[in-house]
């Protein structure tokens, strides 16, 4: 835990140190009990949902783990596919990190999560720029990517592109590309096969 802690204290205050620490010494079981909580304390964003959808308080629990047992499969995958694509780029771009490195490091650029659910849970207040904007009329495509981006997830988004950047040996420019594209076939394939917001007229 003291490893734990001392790692997500470089995360605020020196972060390129903490992922060319990631890169000599990935930890994925610590980093993987890391992104259980962040999970954690993110999916308790939604508790205040469940508690008006269900009275009883065994109901409440039972919906609050079973939620937090399918987000945690959910992430864990996309992590894994996220690592997988950006290790297909760095190869392109003539570099071979490793993927427990890069795999660890994408659960470190995720501690801002932790903050936003604490946030979202003693404030009532939507953190993503569609709610913040408040835009009348849009695509429902470009609704979906204002909901996806927010102060919070910006911030997870600049932690990716210094943490690839660093571990692999890569331009900022090219750790961007890798960021952005990434975020755009996931905010395409959300739209495409899953959730699309309704069109405001």
């Amino acid at each position: 835990m003291r490893v734990l802690f001392e790692n997500i204290k470089l995360f605020f205050i020196r972060p390129k140190q903490l992922f060319l620490k990631l890169k000599e010494a990935p930890n994925v079981k610590l980093a993987l009990f890391l992104l259980f909580i962040i999970i954690f304390f993110f999916q308790t964003s939604f508790i205040k949902a469940i508690m008006a959808k269900y009275t009883d308080t065994g109901s409440i629990i039972f919906a609050f783990i079973s939620s937090l047992c399918i987000f945690s499969v959910m992430i864990t995958i996309s992590l894994l596919v996220i690592c997988f694509y950006t290790l297909l780029l760095c190869r392109l771009f003539g570099s071979k990190p490793s993927y427990n490195a890069v795999f660890a490091s994408l659960i470190y650029c995720r501690i801002p999560n932790i903050i936003s659910g604490v946030i979202c849970v003693l404030m009532p207040v939507k953190l993503d720029m569609y709610s913040i904007l408040q835009i009348d009329k849009i695509h429902p495509f470009f609704m979906l990517v204002l909901q996806v981006i927010g102060p919070f997830s910006l911030w997870v988004l600049v932690m990716e592109i210094i943490a690839i950047s660093t571990i692999a040996g890569i331009s900022y420019f090219r750790s961007f590309f890798i960021v952005f594209s990434y975020l755009i076939i996931g905010v395409t394939l959300t739209y495409l096969f899953g959730f699309k917001p309704p069109v405001l007229s």
